[in-house]
C-alpha cells in the first residue's frame, strides 16, 4: 500500500498552514463526537465531510465506518487512476494565466 500525506501537500498548495489544517480536522472530530453524544436511540449517522459522506453504524461495542465519495471526488480519483492529474491541469492553467497577465502588463 502506498502511503501519502494529504495534509502536507494541501498546505503547500493552499494558503492554509498545515497547523491550521490539523486544527480544522480536530474541530471536525469534536463536532462529530458532540453530535453523536447528543442523539437519542439512533444506530447510525451520516456526515458530509466535503469529499463525500462518512456513514457510521453502531450497536453495543461495534462501529462500522463507511465512506461514499462525492461524484466530483470519485471523478477525480478515476482520472488519477487513468494517469490524468486534475491538479497538474489546474496548476498549468494557473501558470499560463499568470504568465499571460505578466506579459500583458509589460506591453
Amino acid at each position: 500500500m502506498q502511503d501519502y500525506n494529504v495534509m502536507n501537500n494541501s498546505s503547500l498548495l493552499s494558503t492554509v498552514s498545515k497547523t491550521d489544517l490539523y486544527k480544522i480536522c480536530e474541530i471536525e472530530e469534536l463536532v462529530i463526537g458532540n453530535f453523536l453524544s447528543n442523539i437519542q436511540e439512533a444506530t447510525s449517522a451520516c456526515f458530509d465531510i466535503g469529499i463525500g459522506k462518512l456513514i457510521l453504524e453502531w450497536n453495543d461495542d461495534d462501529i462500522v465506518f463507511n465512506f461514499i465519495p462525492s461524484e466530483r471526488f470519485s471523478d477525480i480519483i478515476l482520472k488519477g487512476l487513468d494517469k490524468d492529474s486534475v491538479l497538474i491541469h489546474r496548476l498549468e492553467e494557473a501558470l499560463v494565466s499568470k504568465i499571460t497577465a505578466a506579459y500583458k502588463d509589460l506591453l
